[in-house]
């Protein structure tokens, strides 16, 4: 079983990162409950969208059987998960990005208009619910970098096997605001995740 995971630099240097957090837990419950067929890969990646090249290499050098792809949501308490991708570069949030001349044009420019994961996202769901993780479907993950990483994560893999997931920051992430923002913690995310991709890892198996 090979799972790459991938997730995103903090916005502010020094600070943490409630996506790189899951990710991390998630490894670690992995390798702990399939030590000897668990092949986990974590990618971060920059806030910019040169982080296309990045994403692509790791999907083709590591041949992952499932994607997974997080991001910090602040001010959301719960955890999303995202059903698609546009094709369509367009955010006002990173206006530093290297690709400025592409604002308005496709990521892919013949690709489909929009991307739809396969994956179980209601299996997910309820699982993540079992575990206490207050969960629900996203239609889609906006126009920014979370879209456009999602959308080469789809464009490149298998479309039942990938997904994005938004999560609320971390308790760490909200001591650091200063103010009371809506929390939740990664290791228990991490739980419900673990268990779904374990299920689609045994149900594989059954096929």
């Amino acid at each position: 079983m090979k799972v790459l995971l991938f997730s995103f630099e903090p916005s502010t240097p020094g600070h943490t990162n409630s996506g790189v957090t899951t990710a991390e837990w998630i490894v670690e419950g992995l390798v702990s409950e399939y030590p000897e067929t668990a092949n986990c890969l974590t990618v971060v990646l920059p806030l910019y969208f040169s982080c296309r090249e990045k994403l692509k290499r790791k999907i083709d050098s590591f041949q992952p059987d499932i994607v997974i792809g997080f991001h910090v949501s602040p001010g959301k308490p719960w955890v999303m998960i995202e059903q698609c991708a546009l094709n369509i570069i367009h955010t006002h949030h990173y206006p530093n990005w290297a690709d400025q001349d592409r604002h308005m044009t496709p990521i892919y420019q013949n690709g489909a208009g929009a991307l739809f994961t396969r994956a179980d996202t209601v299996d997910l769901v309820e699982m993540l619910r079992e575990h206490g993780v207050p969960a629900d479907h996203s239609f889609h993950c906006g126009t920014g970098i979370a879209n456009y990483s999602y959308y080469i994560a789809l464009q490149e893999m298998d479309l039942e096997n990938t997904v994005f997931i938004h999560v609320p920051q971390s308790p760490e992430e909200g001591i650091v605001q200063g103010r009371p923002v809506p929390v939740f913690p990664p290791w228990k995310t991490a739980q419900g995740i673990i268990k779904w991709i374990s299920k689609s890892y045994r149900k594989g198996d059954q096929e």
